[in-house]
């Protein structure tokens, strides 16, 4: 892995992890504290806090369909979503591999037998010549 890449996972917890926390703790804070539709201004004449619901996805899309088709529906696309992130990374590690020349290819032969194969084709092909390299 290229060392940008290792720095970016740590870089990113960094930032997710304390917004997806400030987010849960205001939603507990919000719904523990305030009647349904109930609003109290923020800075007054200008902002104001309502608690509402969605049970939709984002905008309140899906939020006039049945919960059980929501929850299902977003489950299934949530399962699409990982395989086609992890086909994706394991094509894309294929191409970059690829991208370094016959080098890298006759270096990492014996990982072709280990790897598995991908049906997602990479949006941009390569094209490496088949020659034989070997070190003097």
């Amino acid at each position: 892995m290229e060392p940008t890449r290792n720095r970016l996972a740590p870089m990113l917890m960094l930032v997710a992890l304390p917004v997806l926390l400030l987010d849960q703790l205001s939603k507990h804070l919000i719904s523990s504290s305030f009647e349904l539709y109930q609003t109290r201004p923020l800075i007054p004449g200008w902002l104001d806090l309502t608690y509402t619901l969605n049970p939709g996805a984002a905008f309140s899309l899906f939020a006039t369909m049945p919960e059980g088709f929501r929850h299902l529906f977003f489950v299934v696309l949530s399962i699409v979503a990982i395989v086609v992130s992890v086909a994706s990374a394991v094509c894309t590690r294929t191409t970059a591999m690829a991208t370094k020349g016959v080098h890298a290819i006759e270096r990492e032969r014996w990982l072709d037998k280990r790897r598995p194969r991908c049906s997602v084709k990479p949006a941009v092909s390569l094209w490496v010549p088949a020659v034989s390299w070997r070190e003097s």
